[in-house]
């Protein structure tokens, strides 16, 4: 008696199939269509599915199948369910719904042969329906010889394709057919569902475990009750969460938050001690690394929007309390580098010679790249190494400018002092006073002989001078600008213009301006044209709340007319500001004793400006 028990046992993915519409779940814009289709009696001749797996495309088309072949209801969206043709559609059995496997049947002469009977009237239905379950293996031969009766079949044939992968259609076939695309279902349709039939099976469930199953279905229904099924066996009749984490290999979300903690506090042995305590779990890393990258998805979101919540899959309390006090710790620059880096991580992971130590380079790799203050709270550890990058300085901070180093000179000596000569500029770096330091003294300290401490030199290489005599040469001729240029390019700033519009009004010297007329002199004709002109006109007459004339000529100008231009003016402005940033790190005193001590000298062309404000 055992024995037949365990032959009539049936998968919970066929005795669970949807028999009709209002059992489907999901994919309500397909069931709209055909709801009202079949209502209406307004029938397509050929109907075609696509979508990922286990999404429902065969179980809508059979249910189609159902309600235009009912017995007792006739061509409607409702079939009664037991009639004999609606227990034949059922159970696979209804002789004029004929089922065909395109991927086993991929040649011409299968094509032919099926089509030869389609002239022919149902035997026992209203329709004769054909079936074609993943159309797309079908050869070019056998989708030509489909095309003249898939265009114009008989009144009593109807053609429904199902596909995966529609993009290997011809569009012939495309144009033939109604499309459509069935989507993934979310988490919430999922789990839903799966407690329905747990309930009606009587298994006993927790519903952290019903998330686990839909998780991992990835959208798929049918991946989901399969997943189901060798739950309640693994589990022996029922689901437990910890115990279906461990079949799927997965983790929960508060798992993978000890090794956030240990990333914000930078602290490496923390970190591994965590994946140590992870590692009891036999997780796989891959999984792993994807809930990883699923929290610092919702953390980025909470940072952004601090009331977000994601209606698919709601968090709890204690999960949503943990991931707000992450948003307020962590950066968002650090969360997008630690997102891309497991992205890529995840990736490369199958190419490491061990899951685990693949997984533990990646989170590593997290600490080697993330930048100096990224995370509000850096561990004790890290301020010892790191210097402070707000101290303050008699004048403006030398903070505010990036500059590269060239690499330090090789020397026994310096060698044997940097351990002290680092430990004596942080003391220097510590000190708020403006109190001056001299060289000698700080060579005392740091116990390096004096006679080692290079002087300051001022002196510029000869390939810079010139540059600089040009840059003083824009500097006085920008102090001698007529009042009309500098009105023009204040004006400028104040102009609702941008794009092309701005650059072209850059360009241009104000030549005339009385009663609200202004004349304009452009020598680059490049950049002119009708729109932009009436761009800058639009924006004169928005600022001075009236009616103004414009005219721009355009005429060569002359060597001082183009210094007039207002990008001239930015230009010269951002080279004053490039030597007064410069001049601030020549005077800083920290900066004059890594040069002394280490012989370091300083690569121009990487001077940037990284805070406005320095004057």
């Amino acid at each position: 008696m055992a024995d037949m028990d365990t032959m009539r046992y049936q998968v919970l993915a066929r005795k669970w199939r949807p028999h009709s519409f209002a059992e489907m779940v999901g994919q309500s814009h397909v069931q709209r269509v055909l709801i009202n289709a079949l209502e209406s009696k307004r029938l397509h001749h050929a109907y075609l599915f696509t979508g990922t797996r286990g999404v429902g495309k065969t179980t809508i088309a059979r249910i189609l199948a159902k309600s235009l072949n009912c017995t007792e209801s006739g061509v409607s969206a409702y079939p009664c369910g037991h009639c004999p043709s609606c227990l034949e559609v059922d159970a696979g059995r209804f002789v004029d719904l004929i089922e065909v496997d395109a991927a086993s049947r991929t040649k011409v002469e299968e094509t032919r042969e099926l089509l030869e009977n389609v002239q022919y009237a149902p035997t026992k239905g209203r329709y004769k329906v054909y079936l074609i379950d993943e159309v797309h293996m079908l050869s070019n031969s056998s989708f030509n010889a489909l095309l003249k009766t898939l265009e114009e079949p008989p009144e009593h044939v109807k053609f429904l394709f199902a596909t995966t992968d529609p993009e290997k259609l011809p569009a012939t076939i495309l144009s033939r057919c109604l499309q459509f695309n069935l989507k993934r279902l979310t988490l919430s349709e999922i789990s839903s569902h799966l407690e329905k039939i747990l309930q009606q099976e009587s298994i006993a469930f927790e519903a952290p475990a019903l998330q686990h199953i839909a998780k991992a279905a990835d959208g798929s229904m049918r991946d989901a009750l399969s997943l189901l099924d060798q739950a309640i066996a693994y589990g022996n009749g029922q689901l437990l969460s910890a115990e279906i984490s461990t079949m799927l290999g997965s983790i929960e979300q508060n798992q993978v938050y000890p090794l956030l903690e240990a990333l914000v506090a930078q602290d490496a042995g923390a970190l591994m001690d965590a994946v140590e305590t992870m590692a009891a779990y036999q997780p796989d890393y891959g999984q792993v690394l994807a809930e990883l990258l699923s929290t610092l998805q919702q953390i980025a979101l909470l940072q952004y929007i601090p009331d977000y919540q994601n209606k698919a899959s709601p968090l709890e309390d204690d999960s949503a309390q943990a991931l707000s006090a992450f948003a307020k710790q962590m950066t968002p620059e650090s969360i997008q580098l630690f997102y891309q880096i497991a992205l890529l991580g995840r990736r490369d992971l199958p190419l490491s010679p061990e899951a685990k130590g693949g997984f533990e380079m990646v989170l590593l790799r997290m600490l080697a790249f993330l930048p100096v203050a990224a995370i509000d709270n850096t561990s004790p550890q890290t301020k010892s190494i790191q210097a402070k990058p707000n101290a303050p300085a008699p004048e403006t901070s030398a903070t505010h400018v990036q500059q590269t180093k060239a690499p330090s000179r090789n020397s026994s000596s310096n060698n044997a002092g940097i351990s002290s000569a680092r430990a004596a500029l942080g003391q220097l770096q510590q000190d708020n006073k403006p109190k001056k330091k001299t060289l000698k003294s700080l060579a005392a300290k740091s116990q390096i002989p004096q006679n080692q401490v290079k002087p300051v030199t001022k002196s510029l290489p000869e390939t810079s001078l010139s540059s600089h005599k040009a840059q003083s040469v824009r500097l006085q001729q920008q102090q001698e600008m007529p009042e009309s240029a500098k009105f023009w390019a204040s004006l400028l700033t104040q102009l609702e213009v941008s794009g092309g519009s701005r650059e072209l009004a850059n360009h241009c010297v104000l030549l005339q301006h009385e009663n609200q007329q202004f004349v304009l002199q452009l020598d680059k004709m490049a950049l002119h044209n009708v729109k932009r002109e009436q761009d800058i006109y639009n924006a004169l007459q928005r600022h001075f709340s009236g009616s103004v004339q414009l005219q721009i000529q355009k005429k060569t100008l002359s060597a001082t007319q183009k210094q007039q231009t207002p990008a001239a003016l930015q230009a010269a402005a951002k080279v004053k500001q490039n030597q007064q940033a410069w001049q601030t790190l020549e005077n800083d005193s920290t900066v004059k004793a890594l040069k002394n001590l280490f012989g370091a000298e300083f690569d121009r062309q990487s001077l940037k400006i990284l805070a406005k404000g320095i004057s």
